[in-house]
C-alpha cells in the first residue's frame, strides 16, 4: 500500500441513514455559497468528513453537525476546523487500515466544538442494519466518488536466503529449518494479530462508554432543565397563592373594621336619638320621622360620595398604567432600533475590519465561566457587548438572573440559607460546573437547608400564624 496517499470527503445522513457524498473542495464550494444544497432546506444535517487512503479504506473521520438556511446555503456562523479536528483525533475502530481517527460529540480534541459534533451509533444498528462508521466504511469501497485506487503489493515473507535458495535447489537438509522459520513467522502473525485486534477492541469500547457517557450526561441536562422549569412554575404557583391568601385576609380585616365602624356609629346615633325621644317626648311624630329622613338621606350622600372618590381613584390609576406601559413599549422599540442601527454600522462600515478579520481565519473567542471557550460569530459580536451575561446565559439555555446567581455559586460555593439573626449558612456545598444544573434552593444550599424542606416549613408557619 501506498503510504500517505488519502483523498478528503464529505458525506451526508438522513435518519441515520447515509444520502450524499462529494469530495471535499465540492463542500468548500458550498460552504463559500458558490452552490446550494435544495435537499437540505432549513434543516441542521449530521454529516462526516472522512479521509480515504489510496485502497479505499478509511483512516479518518469527524462527524459534525451543519445547519442550512431556507435557500440550502450554509449558515454563516458555522466555522469548524474539519482537517484540525481529523489531524487531532483520538483513536477509533479498526476499518480495515488500523484504528482510524476519530474526532465526535465524545471525543473533541477542540471543547468548544463539542456541541456541534454528534456521536455514531455504535451500539444500535440503524434502519439500513449497519452502523454509521459501516456506513462510511462500505461508501469507501462503493467509491462511487471514482477515487484513484492504488492495489496493495503482496508482502513477502522476510526469510533467510539461505532457505530459500535451498528450497529452490531441493535440497532436503533445509526442509525442516525452513518449516520452523515458517512457523515462527505465522505464530508471530498470529500474536501480532491477537494484539492488534485487542487494541482495537479496547479503543472501540472507550468509544462506546464515551459515547454512553455524552447521551447520559445530555439526559441529565434535560431532566434538570425539566426539573427546574417545573420547580419554578411550583414556586410561583405557592407564591402566588400566598399572595392571594394575605390579600383576601387583608381584605377581610378591613371589612371587619369597616363594619365595626359602621355599627359603632349606628348605635351612637341610635343611642343619640334614643335620648332626645326620652328627653323630649313632646316632639311630634312628623318631627321624627322627618329627622329620620334626613339621617338617611346624609348616610347615602356620605356613601355615594365616598364611593366616588374610589372610583375616580381607581380610574386615575388605570390611565396612568396605561401610559406607563405605552411608555415602555415606546422606549423598547427606540432600543431596538438603536440596537439594529449599530449591527448595520458594524456590519456596512467602510474598511469591514471585522469581516477581514475572519476572512483571514482569526476567530473571536472568549472566556466565561461555565461555557470555558465560547466562538463568537461576527453577527452576534454586537449583541455580546451590549451584554456578555445575557449573551453567555443564553448560549447556556438559562435566562440572566439564573446565570449570576450560578456565578455566585462558582465563585464561592456555600449555604446561601439566611438564619434568623440575618447571617448566612455558609457551609461548604459541592460546586456545580455548569450553569444548567444550577437549581436554585437546591444546589445552593445544604442538606439541612434546602428549598423543600425551607418552602414545608415556611407554609405550616404561615397557616399557624392565619
Amino acid at each position: 500500500m501506498t503510504v500517505g496517499i488519502t483523498t478528503d470527503a464529505v458525506m451526508f445522513f438522513d435518519k441515520g441513514k447515509l444520502v450524499k457524498e462529494m469530495l471535499y473542495p465540492e463542500f468548500e464550494a458550498i460552504l463559500d455559497n458558490v452552490i446550494g444544497l435544495n435537499e437540505f432546506k432549513n434543516q441542521q444535517v449530521s454529516a462526516a468528513f472522512v479521509r480515504v487512503n489510496s485502497s479505499l479504506k478509511l483512516t479518518a473521520a469527524v462527524l459534525f453537525l451543519i445547519d442550512f438556511d431556507e435557500r440550502g446555503h450554509v449558515d454563516k456562523s458555522w466555522n469548524i476546523p474539519l482537517p484540525h479536528l481529523a489531524d487531532n483525533a483520538g483513536k477509533g475502530p479498526d476499518l480495515g487500515a488500523g484504528p482510524i481517527k476519530l474526532s465526535c460529540r465524545s471525543q473533541c480534541s477542540v471543547s468548544w466544538h463539542q456541541r456541534s459534533l454528534w456521536d455514531p451509533d455504535i451500539n444500535i444498528e440503524t434502519e439500513t442494519g449497519s452502523t454509521t462508521l459501516d456506513q462510511l466504511a462500505k461508501a469507501a469501497i462503493r467509491n462511487r466518488l471514482g477515487l484513484a485506487v492504488i492495489d496493495e503489493p503482496a508482502e513477502l515473507d522476510a526469510l533467510d536466503p539461505a532457505l530459500l535458495k535451498a528450497v529452490k535447489n531441493g535440497r532436503h537438509a533445509a526442509d525442516i529449518s525452513l518449516e520452523e522459520a515458517i512457523n515462527e513467522r505465522v505464530n508471530k502473525k498470529i500474536q501480532q494479530e491477537i494484539k492488534t485486534r485487542t487494541s482495537a477492541l479496547l479503543e472501540e469500547q472507550k468509544l462506546r462508554i464515551a459515547t454512553m457517557k455524552s447521551e447520559t450526561q445530555d439526559h441529565i441536562e434535560k431532566l434538570q432543565i425539566r426539573y427546574r422549569n417545573q420547580l419554578a412554575k411550583i414556586t410561583d404557583t405557592l407564591n402566588s397563592t400566598k399572595h392571594l391568601f394575605s390579600e383576601e385576609k387583608h381584605k377581610n380585616l378591613q371589612l371587619k373594621k369597616t363594619l365595626q365602624n359602621k355599627a359603632d356609629e349606628f348605635r351612637k346615633v341610635r343611642e343619640h336619638f334614643q335620648q332626645e325621644i326620652e328627653e323630649g317626648k313632646e316632639v311630634e311624630q312628623s318631627q321624627l320621622l322627618a329627622l329620620e329622613e334626613k339621617f338617611e338621606l346624609e348616610s347615602k350622600a356620605s356613601i355615594d360620595t365616598a364611593t366616588a372618590e374610589l372610583k375616580e381613584m381607581l380610574d386615575m390609576r388605570e390611565v396612568e398604567l396605561f401610559y406607563r406601559d405605552e411608555q415602555v413599549s415606546r422606549l423598547n422599540d427606540e432600543i431596538s432600533q438603536l440596537r439594529q442601527e449599530k449591527q448595520n454600522l458594524i456590519d456596512n462600515s467602510g474598511d469591514k475590519v471585522l469581516q477581514k478579520l475572519v476572512g483571514k481565519g482569526i476567530t473571536f473567542v472568549a472566556y466565561q465561566p461555565g461555557v470555558e471557550h465560547l466562538t463568537i460569530p461576527v453577527r452576534d459580536i454586537s449583541q455580546y457587548l451590549d451584554s456578555p451575561i445575557n449573551y453567555v446565559a443564553e448560549k447556556c439555555s438559562v435566562d440572566q438572573e439564573l446565570y449570576q446567581q450560578w456565578m455566585a455559586h462558582y465563585e464561592l460555593p456555600v449555604c446561601n440559607h439566611k438564619l434568623n439573626d440575618s447571617a448566612v449558612c455558609a457551609k461548604p456545598i459541592p460546586k456545580v460546573e455548569k450553569p444548567s444544573r444550577f437549581i436554585v434552593g437546591e444546589n445552593d444550599r445544604c442538606a439541612e437547608h434546602s428549598c423543600a424542606v425551607n418552602a414545608l416549613s415556611s407554609l405550616i408557619r404561615f397557616r399557624e400564624s392565619s
